[in-house]
């Protein structure tokens, strides 16, 4: 089964990069007898519209290696990750920039968790301006992040 698991994420990430965007989360599973794969998806500049899961949804139903790999009844589900879903990978900041974030991490150089506005992300880490200072978090420190939802 993990053998199986692995040939249908690697599968999976091959049809999402192939329309432009990225495997945020996969779970493969079962509800009673009925299998499921639950996929999140996302991409680096903005939000996934719901044509584009809808696309993307289509490639994976009708792709012959992942119907060879699954059984008849398997369920599937495919969405972009909500609002106050954790930022973990870098490519899930770039679409943050200028929001409020509270980052949890373990730096021993900052206070865990802080809130910050992102304000640029590099190839080893996240800049931040908190507390009227900008403050660098690199990715090895990181643990996740969350979007602050501000309610007006």
């Amino acid at each position: 089964m993990l053998k199986e698991q692995e040939q249908i994420k690697q599968q999976v990430e091959t049809i999402i990069s192939a329309a432009g965007h990225y495997l945020v989360d996969l779970r493969i599973g079962s509800v009673g007898k009925h299998p499921f794969i639950k996929i999140l998806i996302a991409n680096e500049k903005n939000d996934i519209t719901l044509a584009e899961v809808t696309t993307v949804t289509r490639n994976l139903r009708d792709d012959i290696i992942l119907n060879e790999i699954l059984p008849d009844d398997y369920r599937l589900e495919v969405g972009s990750p909500g609002i106050d879903y954790p930022l973990k990978d870098r490519r899930d900041f770039y679409r943050n920039i200028g929001r409020e974030l509270k980052v949890y991490h373990h730096s021993p150089q900052l206070q865990s968790p802080f809130n910050g506005l992102l304000i640029g992300v590099t190839e080893d880490g996240l800049q931040f301006s908190a507390e009227e200072q900008e403050r660098y978090l690199p990715f090895s420190d990181l643990d996740y992040a969350k979007v602050v939802i501000k309610w007006k």
